[in-house]
């Protein structure tokens, strides 16, 4: 996920953009801080593996994988509680039995140093083509189209 953040404030919140204007575009809603970020993916079971900011405009970066909820590390009280009461609905139960064809295994393809953007294939189903205009619009399809 790349994102404008806020890295002012330590504590996990969010900013209305229109009302406080952090980020001079109409296409940002908000702007959260890294912890409120961090927050929502340990929430949403995700374990993030690497994460990189960029300074000037403030943005970041985090690379992760989706885990089981009880596989997120540093889970605070209240993230554990609200996996065990909110997630036992039907519709928000995990599979635990997803085949190993039909996950999809996320692995930095550089261990140190800077991604490439002109060289970078990223293997990601929703991304668009290469070669294609994407920059400015929202409608886009993907060699398959969109599933």
């Amino acid at each position: 996920m790349e994102t404008p953040y806020y890295p002012d404030e330590e504590r996990a919140a969010i900013f209305l953009n229109s009302e406080t204007e952090m980020v001079p575009n109409a296409k940002t809603y908000s702007v959260p801080t890294l912890a409120a970020l961090m927050g929502y993916m340990r929430l949403f079971s995700f374990e993030v593996i690497a994460t990189r900011k960029l300074t000037s405009p403030h943005r970041v970066t985090l690379l992760a994988k989706a885990v089981k909820p009880e596989e997120v590390s540093d889970r605070p009280y209240m993230v554990e509680r609200i996996h065990d009461v909110d997630f036992c609905d039907l519709e928000f139960l995990l599979s635990r039995d997803l085949s190993e064809e039909r996950s999809h295994i996320v692995a930095p393809r550089a261990s140190d140093g800077d991604i490439d953007p002109a060289k970078y294939e990223p293997d990601f189903p929703y991304h668009p083509p290469r070669g294609k205009r994407t920059v400015g619009t929202t409608a886009w399809t993907t060699p398959d189209g969109n599933r």
